[in-house]
């Protein structure tokens, strides 16, 4: 096997910031208009604690706000309500084990955290914490935390 390592360059800062991908994040998040952006924290409900280690590939996509270095906060939005921690694999092959597995890694969550990520423009944390705080205001307001 042949592996390339490439050095990063530095990272950029708001004030020196020319590369092609900075200007184009810049560029699509003027284009449309947006503060931010409400995610799922994960795909599924939240596991119970040492039961992911062959579930990893179910959050991947959570890990691309990090590659694209986008602020993002991760917000507790509700919990595990009483049957939501049961997944019906019956209908799925033998031999699907992440499915398998992640029936057996979700038994049993009821009460845990269920969370959402907040995404915000490029150098602009500030207004990710802004978020996060007008959301957990409306949130108290319509689901007091049970947590």
């Amino acid at each position: 096997f042949f592996f390339l390592m490439i050095r990063r360059p530095p990272r950029s800062t708001q004030s020196r910031s020319s590369a092609a991908s900075d200007v184009y994040k810049r560029q699509v998040w003027n284009d449309l208009q947006l503060d931010g952006l409400i995610l799922p924290g994960l795909a599924t409900p939240p596991f119970q604690h040492g039961k992911a280690s062959s579930l990893v590939v179910t959050s991947l996509y959570a890990f691309i706000t990090n590659l694209l270095d986008l602020p993002t906060g991760v917000f507790p939005m509700t919990t595990v309500r009483p049957g939501e921690d049961i997944y019906d694999n019956s209908d799925c092959p033998v031999n699907d084990k992440i499915k398998h597995d992640m029936a057996a890694a979700i038994r049993g969550t009821e009460n845990l955290p269920v969370g959402v990520q907040i995404v915000t423009k490029p150098f602009e944390d500030e207004k990710c914490l802004q978020l996060m705080q007008e959301l957990e205001t409306i949130i108290k307001k319509i689901d007091p935390p049970r947590i």
